[in-house]
């Protein structure tokens, strides 16, 4: 008896821990990398109570340019590029990470009305901050990946720069064809590839698994709340561009 009420007391005290370290306000929840990657419901949890804006345009702007910095350094083996090209490289990166967030949770969340959601754009936005941040893990993984994957089998890189400063077709074809034969090339382009995929499943599974639980939504409602949104922005955008080009033709 006496060591059940000792075990009850224990869960207890564990469970009013775990409710105080949730509703705990953080300057930063990138110190959490861990569980959002391989634990997302306990991150989802530790983020529950999380209504501050700032924290959240900080944590992936700070994940953001810590990629545009790698990628930067990674860059520097192929090129090195002017002060002005790396200045406006870092001012796009900063107003990307402040602003893509917003129009990504602007999109999702039209879904999630439709979807009959029941809680506001916040907790829509929380979510897909962090699916960007999973989202920046992988490439700053793909960088370092590609770089590695160079120096290892080395190629020639020029040839990207040659296909895009030409507009003959054949060339284009040619340049394309020898950039392809290089056997380094091959494996970048399948380490792209692969880590995309994964990358999007990643983020697709986790931006599901936030709005279920902070718009109370079931999963199917969820998965469709993000998905119709997009798609049906890209067929618009598709129908535009091919109504510019065929009035413009």
């Amino acid at each position: 008896m006496v060591k059940k009420r000792i075990n009850r007391k224990n869960i207890s005290e564990n469970k009013s821990e775990d409710i105080k370290n949730t509703g705990k306000k953080k300057s930063s929840y990138l110190f959490n990398i861990k569980e959002l990657l391989l634990k997302p419901d306990k991150f989802l949890q530790i983020i529950y109570s999380e209504n501050r804006y700032q924290v959240l345009i900080k944590d992936f702007m700070l994940i953001y340019i810590l990629y545009f910095i790698i990628s930067f350094l990674a860059g520097l083996v192929f090129a090195r590029p002017a002060i002005t090209d790396i200045l406006l490289g870092f001012i796009s990166t900063v107003i990307a990470a402040l602003i893509f967030p917003f129009v990504l949770a602007g999109i999702v969340h039209l879904g999630v009305l439709a979807f009959k959601g029941k809680k506001r754009f916040f907790e829509t936005y929380k979510t897909a901050v962090y699916t960007l941040v999973i989202m920046s893990v992988y490439s700053i993984i793909m960088v370092i990946l590609q770089l590695i994957s160079w120096l290892i089998w080395p190629y020639d890189t020029s040839i990207l720069q040659q296909i895009q400063t030409t507009q003959d077709p054949d060339l284009i074809a040619s340049l394309a064809l020898a950039f392809l034969s290089q056997p380094g090339a091959k494996i970048t382009i399948v380490i792209y590839a692969v880590m995309s995929v994964i990358s999007i499943i990643h983020g697709f599974i986790f931006y599901i698994k936030g709005i279920k639980k902070f718009q109370e939504i079931s999963h199917g409602k969820a998965a469709l709340a993000i998905i119709l949104p997009i798609v049906i922005l890209l067929v618009l955008v598709v129908l535009v561009a091919l109504l510019v080009s065929y009035l413009g033709g």
